[in-house]
């Protein structure tokens, strides 16, 4: 016979090992999360995740009229659960261009979006989370400018944040300068870095590559840079001085890329995508 004191700690045992057992299964979950990532050019990327679409900083196609590739830039045409904007700019914020239930409009000087729905706007702030077939996502904005002079210039700018049922994915927007440490608390851990490279109207190239290393991302994704077959020149880089300040780069045949939690690498790698064409 077990003692009082025994059978107790046997007791705690089981339950403990119960509780882990249920963990487990949620845990690997976790781990194992995989989402898919389409690039349409400029900064405008599509997420699929768990039945989900997202899309962000979708653009006007007639802003690209005088300058756009020959295979013209497109936006996704399937329907949209939600979409996030960083800036209210022609080339970022084109919401009523794609079929979406919910788009949410980042005020850039606040942790604050401007939530359009069914024809009313709403202001939420805060981190928000919307559950769905046994998985999360978590969204948030950080508040940054799209210069280095504190906004003078060329205004504020939202970060997009979102978790994904585990899976970090972080939208820069138009940033224009180097985070301070507030900004990079708010952020948090980074598994996939959308970072603009044109040098011109956003970042340098070395402003880039500092953020990459204070962020620390597990993938960063080139972004809002000159493509080829321009119909002219314009005054801003494509992504190659970005890319040739890191060692581990991958250059993707194509606009999308599946990206697992479980094979993210403990160092950054560069992914450049291919935008998407029709």
């Amino acid at each position: 016979m077990l003692s009082q004191k025994k059978e107790d700690t046997v007791k705690k045992i089981i339950s403990a090992a119960m509780i882990l057992l249920l963990l487990i299964p949620l845990l690997a979950q976790e781990k194992n999360e995989e989402i898919l990532v389409m690039y349409y050019g400029r900064s405008c990327f599509e997420i699929s995740f768990a039945g989900k679409r997202i899309v962000l900083d979708p653009f006007y196609p007639d802003f690209f009229e005088y300058a756009s590739p020959k295979n013209k830039y497109s936006l996704p045409k399937e329907k949209t659960d939600y979409a996030f904007v960083s800036h209210n700019a022609r080339d970022h914020n084109y919401f009523e261009g794609i079929n979406v239930d919910q788009a949410y409009l980042a005020s850039g000087d606040r942790n604050e979006f401007i939530l359009h729905k069914k024809g009313k706007t709403t202001k939420v702030s805060g981190k928000i989370t919307r559950k769905f077939e046994g998985k999360s996502l978590t969204f948030w904005t950080v508040p940054s400018y799209h210069d280095d002079q504190n906004g003078a210039i060329d205004g504020a700018n939202g970060i997009v944040c979102l978790d994904l049922n585990g899976l970090k994915v972080v939208h820069l927007g138009d940033l224009g300068h180097v985070l301070e440490q507030e900004q990079i608390d708010a952020i948090g851990k980074v598994d996939v870095l959308m970072i603009p490279v044109d040098e011109r109207y956003t970042i340098d190239s070395q402003t880039a590559k500092k953020i990459v290393e204070q962020l620390d991302p597990r993938i960063a994704i080139p972004m809002h840079y000159k493509t080829d077959n321009l119909k002219r020149e314009l005054p801003f880089s494509d992504e190659k001085n970005f890319v040739k300040k890191f060692k581990n780069v991958r250059r993707h045949d194509k606009s999308f890329i599946s990206i697992n939690k479980k094979d993210l690498k403990d160092e950054v790698e560069i992914i450049v995508l291919k935008y998407h064409q029709e």
